[in-house]
């Protein structure tokens, strides 16, 4: 079986930016009436009281795979000849320059993990523990408005990149083997535009460009968790007024407030996850969202019939 030609997927621009836009245009804007952030006591309180959701950094996320996916995949394209590559000579250097991304290439992106799944195992499995769980329904349409106004909504100094809602593509689905020959055909039509490149300029093109790919391209192991995630992509101004630190278990975690003050009405729901105190757990819940003037929230008991206590 041949090689690959490179540009199979679609006839694709020549002008800056068509890589993002390329890999963008695969993901998913089909946003749903309700996404689900999964979360403890603690979180609930604080997104609740707050108004604010955290976005981490995604280098400090507790899967680092997640960032190396996609220049893994990459580089086994590269170096199995998979794709036709015009400039052979240079895919040295271009393996060497994947490699040192997988190293520090999230250093300004910032996610918040969602859900289209209400009441699912799987989740509840992880934040669950000890019977100490919930899932906060966000109207989808309204959250996405929201991330769209966000940099003109924060007080202060702004970031430079607006927060994107966009669903997770996984690495067994078609798309995602076109973002990879995408990243592959963008590199490879850097170096033919551009004779004088060298490792850091061909480096710095695909920090540009691979943001969108990075952040949003996850193993296929997760594919049931069908996640979305509300990024931000692009560098931050580090003086801005809603960049803070939590402690992690052991290093800071840097985070980025996404505020959705004026519009409380975007929480719609909040689903209690198993627990041995489900009848407490509701009142105390309910009393909560009284407090906060939240009256229209709807509280959900979870249907799944599982123990973590």
């Amino acid at each position: 079986m041949g090689k690959k030609q490179l540009g199979r997927t679609t006839a694709l621009p020549k002008k800056p930016g068509w890589l993002r836009a390329a890999t963008s245009a695969l993901l998913s804007n089909a946003i749903p009436g309700t996404l689900y952030h999964y979360t403890n006591h603690g979180g609930l309180i604080g997104i609740l009281r707050g108004q604010k959701l955290w976005a981490t950094n995604i280098n400090y996320l507790n899967d680092l795979s997640e960032i190396t996916l996609v220049f893994t995949l990459a580089l086994k394209s590269l170096k199995t000849g998979k794709y036709r590559f015009k400039k052979k000579a240079k895919i040295p250097e271009v393996a060497e320059v994947l490699e040192e991304l997988e190293r520090d290439i999230g250093e300004d992106i910032y996610v918040c993990s969602l859900s289209d799944k209400e009441d699912d195992l799987s989740q509840w499995r992880g934040y669950s523990i000890g019977g100490i769980g919930y899932s906060i329904g966000f109207d989808g349409k309204i959250l996405e408005n929201i991330s769209n106004k966000q940099t003109m909504n924060s007080k202060g100094p702004k970031i430079l990149a607006p927060f994107e809602l966009k669903k997770c593509l996984y690495s067994n689905e078609p798309s995602a083997e076109s973002q990879i020959e995408y990243l592959i055909l963008g590199i490879d039509q850097f170096i033919n535009n551009n004779p004088r490149c060298n490792e850091a300029t061909i480096k710095a093109f695909v920090r540009k460009e691979a943001g969108s790919i990075v952040t949003f391209l996850k193993h296929q192991k997760f594919a049931a968790e069908q996640e979305w995630r509300l990024a931000s992509i692009g560098k931050i101004n580090e003086n801005s007024d809603k960049l803070e630190f939590r402690e992690g278990k052991s290093m800071m975690v840097p985070f980025f407030e996404f505020s959705f003050m004026d519009r409380k009405e975007v929480i719609k729901e909040i689903w209690i996850g198993p627990t041995p105190n489900m009848k407490f757990a509701e009142h105390a819940i309910k009393q909560l969202l009284n407090k906060l003037q939240l009256t229209n929230v709807v509280v959900k008991r979870s249907e799944i019939p599982f123990r973590n206590w």
